[in-house]
């Protein structure tokens, strides 16, 4: 049996949040299979303001999480940095129901509950 010695490294508040943070698609591959793995997984899809009309939300099961809330992190398309933070993020509209969140369901799901 061998002597291991191990040393205690110090992890910096912005190292541990780009630990966490998810690397995206691997460069080569497309976009769009990219996001339709994360569509078929049931994952959150954040896009910036010049890829999000290329998404079809409706076709994947998925609709836009609360727009007034701030989006920050990389474009899941084009892997951009948001300018300003500004992103758009999509949710599958079946977290609503998990969550019971009633205001982020359909039109007509909040008209049902009025």
């Amino acid at each position: 049996m061998s002597l291991q010695i191990l040393v205690r490294k110090q992890w910096s508040e912005k190292a541990l949040r780009q630990s966490r943070e998810d690397p995206g698609r691997k460069s080569g591959s497309v976009a769009g299979s990219y996001i339709a793995d994360l569509c078929a997984l049931g994952k959150s899809v954040i896009l910036c303001d010049f890829c999000s009309p290329s998404f079809n939300p409706r076709r994947a099961g998925y609709e836009q999480w609360r727009r007034d809330l701030l989006v920050r992190g990389r474009c899941d398309d084009c892997k951009e940095q948001f300018p300003g933070g500004h992103g758009r993020m999509f949710v599958p509209e079946a977290l609503h129901v998990a969550v019971n969140d009633e205001w982020g369901r359909g039109r007509r799901g909040r008209r049902a509950l009025a």
